[in-house]
């Protein structure tokens, strides 16, 4: 286990060895046990555009019976994101995915959301080039109705069972 000492050095760098992640003990909202949290101003994440817009749409979603899936990729620890990082986890992947069949040929969904002011990431617009280029398809949206017009239109099965 990690001194005191060592883990106060430890929490003031950017890069950390698995020893260190390891040893450092259990992650509390991204930081290490001991580290201190200097009094400010916190974001509250119920107040981020995206994160409303997108509870919106997944409750239209459930609500409709559309099958769809989230990659948690957005974290706000470093050492959490290198955890995940090492595990797999990539930035810039859509937030919602929907696996459906198209004349009984497999299709997948992808769809990004963004607020009314939001714009894509270097990652967000690589992963779209991507996933297009894979002839998958891909739409950046910044509505429930821009979503279920969207999704409706891929003829992803539930969607028009969406009311607004």
């Amino acid at each position: 286990m990690l001194s005191e000492q060592e883990t106060e050095a430890v929490t003031k760098r950017d890069t950390f060895t698995y020893r260190e992640i390891r040893e450092a003990g259990t992650l509390v909202h991204g930081r290490l046990p001991g580290e201190v949290v200097l009094p400010g101003k916190v974001k509250d994440p119920r107040a981020d555009p995206e994160r409303q817009l997108q509870r919106q749409v997944c409750k239209a979603l459930d609500l409709a019976g559309v099958v769809y899936f989230h990659c948690g990729n957005e974290r706000a620890g470093r050492i959490e994101r290198m955890m995940l990082a090492a595990e797999g986890v990539k930035a810039g992947v859509p937030d919602l995915g929907f696996p459906f069949a198209l004349s009984g040929l497999p299709r997948m969904g992808w769809v990004e959301l963004k607020s009314k002011a939001g714009s894509l990431t270097t990652e967000q617009r690589w992963w779209r080039d991507y996933l297009k280029s894979c002839g998958h398809e891909w739409a950046c949206l910044k509505s429930v109705e821009s979503v279920v017009e969207t999704l409706t239109f891929w003829r992803v099965p539930g969607a028009s069972r969406i009311r607004l």
